[in-house]
């Protein structure tokens, strides 16, 4: 385990040179462009192809890229086209038609490689070409390519962590350019016992598919230089594939939120969901051993939202969840601004219930904000992966609820069932129609002292469209659904008299609450409501502000009393302010003295 930690690390401080990767990428995309390929997977595909035969040819020593180079602007094509051929012989499925058709453009991008010393270098080379241009062009149009990157220190983290040993079955049902293979098989190589167990790494270990063909056979020129056979990597649909309980550990990022009928898929698992994101969980938790684990990437929504509840109650028949691992909010920012976890599964088909789980929060992964992600100082990735074998003395447990939330109420938190949903504390109101000749007052949250104030002029009731909202009346409680995640967390107990339409308007239940507390406790929470957090959307839905989990009231909590010490806390802190200004008019005096 240290050992693998060690060398992940160090992989890390490669990764953080690639800036001159970067340019070379760049330059060679101009001059695919001047021979009219500007598509996404087409511009991967054909710079890819040379990488791929001079990475080959060092690795082997076999002349062909040396061949390659000596080759002049006449002759460069035929050359080109011959190696090809020969590759087609050796290595099936994997070469199609080139794209590249003037040869001063072929010449070009061989003369911006012939110096480059591929072989010594501790990175997934193309892997770094495919980022980019999987930036470049997803950057305006996400439909070009249709993939999201996993970045090399994610999928070297998973693989230390999942610790796949030579011998198992490792599989990735959505394996894209083979990102996590190539990690898990890196996890392994060093540490091989004998000439044996080279074999069966590089034969009988990895295992991958992908839909799409250009991914896919990009997959299989990475797993052929980094030594591994490719013949494990396969193009097709693994949703409508087998599942056979083979493979002892799934490793994936499945495919967000695809689009497309897929009731087939549900017939096929026998379930009744037909959401993608649970249908493509389902597909790695079906395709594990008894006993097997399962370590996915997943958008965090799944985690928490209402519409997901069946999807998780479902899952977790099927599996254990051991842990959550939240991902920064930039790791796929270029993509995505919706936050990701990874989910890991064990005990596969064993049937034994989850009652808690260790709750992850990686906040810094080595790298900025920005799209480009510069190397920084901080990092959370290493003390996670030295607690991997005993999360739970590291990090926060939270207990699974009636709604199967994989998440924690309030984060850092550990919750042990001592709190209450916001919908348990309060009975939001219906929508009623307006009386059309009776006038009324629309509201305006403040977000500097949560209270209601009137916008505008008294309006008559059949000047409202639809004629219909919600009353507010004192006591209620109103929370503004529209930007909350702004860090303002806007609410008020009503004072009077209104009408409200984009807000969360609630009676309080001071049966189980008292308002006071319920104040305190939403003063807290609400402003912890972010984008990042949830799903990058303007608006929350009430749904899931009511999901907001609320501490119990402590049993020392006293409305009368609490409101006491506000008060003698506002008297301390204006005395305070009193006695320093004295202080300093004493200082000033002294001084001019």
């Amino acid at each position: 385990m240290a050992k693998q930690a060690t060398r992940i690390d160090s992989r890390m401080r490669v990764a953080g040179g690639r800036d001159e990767w970067v340019q070379l990428f760049k330059q060679a995309e101009r001059e695919l462009r001047r021979d009219g390929i500007d598509t996404g997977m087409d511009a991967v595909y054909a710079f890819c192809i040379v990488l791929f035969i001079k990475v080959n040819s060092e690795a082997k020593a076999d002349g062909q890229w040396q061949r390659l180079c000596g080759q002049t602007v006449a002759t460069v094509m035929d050359a080109f086209h011959a190696i090809i051929a020969e590759h087609k012989k050796m290595y099936r499925g994997i070469f199609r038609e080139m794209k590249i058709t003037k040869p001063d453009v072929l010449m070009n991008i061989i003369r911006l490689l012939r110096e480059v010393n591929l072989v010594d270098t501790d990175i997934d080379i193309k892997g770094e070409a495919y980022e980019h241009f999987l930036k470049r062009y997803s950057s305006w149009n996400k439909s070009v390519i249709g993939q999201f990157f996993t970045p090399r220190h994610i999928t070297d983290m998973m693989a230390v962590y999942l610790d796949p040993n030579v011998g198992e079955k490792i599989y990735d049902p959505f394996c894209g350019t083979g990102g996590m293979l190539i990690s898990c098989y890196r996890a392994m190589a060093d540490y091989l016992a004998s000439d044996r167990d080279e074999v069966v790494l590089k034969q009988h270990t990895l295992f991958g598919r992908d839909i799409n063909n250009g991914a896919s056979q990009l997959a299989q020129m990475n797993m052929i230089v980094i030594g591994d056979g490719h013949t494990n990597i396969r193009r097709g649909d693994s949703l409508t594939a087998e599942v056979n309980r083979k493979y002892h550990k799934v490793i994936t990022n499945i495919p967000f939120n695809l689009k497309g009928d897929f009731s087939l898929v549900s017939r096929m698992h026998r379930v009744p969901i037909s959401n993608p994101n649970i249908l493509c969980i389902l597909h790695c938790l079906r395709s594990a051993i008894v006993g097997g684990q399962a370590l996915v990437i997943a958008p965090e929504n799944i985690c928490y939202q209402e519409s997901y509840q069946e999807g998780r109650q479902l899952l977790l028949q099927e599996a254990r969840l051991n842990a959550v691992i939240r991902l920064p909010r930039a790791t796929f920012k270029s993509y995505t601004t919706a936050r990701t976890c990874i989910l890991h599964f064990i005990d596969i088909g064993r049937g034994r219930p989850t009652e808690s789980f260790p709750y992850i929060d990686i906040e810094h992964d080595g790298f900025s904000d920005s799209t480009w992600r510069e190397p920084i100082d901080k990092n959370d990735i290493p003390r996670f992966l030295e607690n991997r074998d005993n999360l739970a003395k590291a990090y926060p447990l939270v207990a699974l609820d009636a709604a199967a939330r994989f998440t924690p109420g309030e984060p850092g938190q550990a919750f042990t069932g001592d709190y209450y949903l916001l919908g348990q504390l309060v009975e939001e109101k219906p929508v009623t129609r307006l009386d059309p000749d009776k006038e009324y007052k629309e509201p305006t949250l403040s977000s500097v002292t949560n209270t209601i104030s009137q916008r505008g002029n008294l309006r008559l009731g059949r000047n409202f469209k639809g004629g219909k909202k919600r009353l507010i009346e004192p006591g209620d409680l109103v929370i503004a659904t529209l930007h909350t995640q702004r860090g303002r967390g806007l609410f008020a107990i009503s004072e009077d008299y209104y009408v409200g339409e984009s807000q969360l308007v609630a009676r309080i239940r001071d049966d189980i609450v008292e308002p006071d507390y319920l104040v305190e406790a939403l003063r807290r929470l609400l402003p912890q409501l972010r984008a990042d957090d949830l799903v990058g959307r303007e608006t929350f839905k009430k749904s899931e502000l009511l999901a907001l989990r609320v501490p119990r009231q402590p049993a020392w909590f006293s409305s009368r009393d609490y409101r006491g010490m506000r008060a003698e806390l506002r008297r301390l802190q204006r005395a305070f302010k009193e006695k320093t200004a004295r202080e300093v008019d004493m200082a000033f005096a002294a001084a001019r003295r």
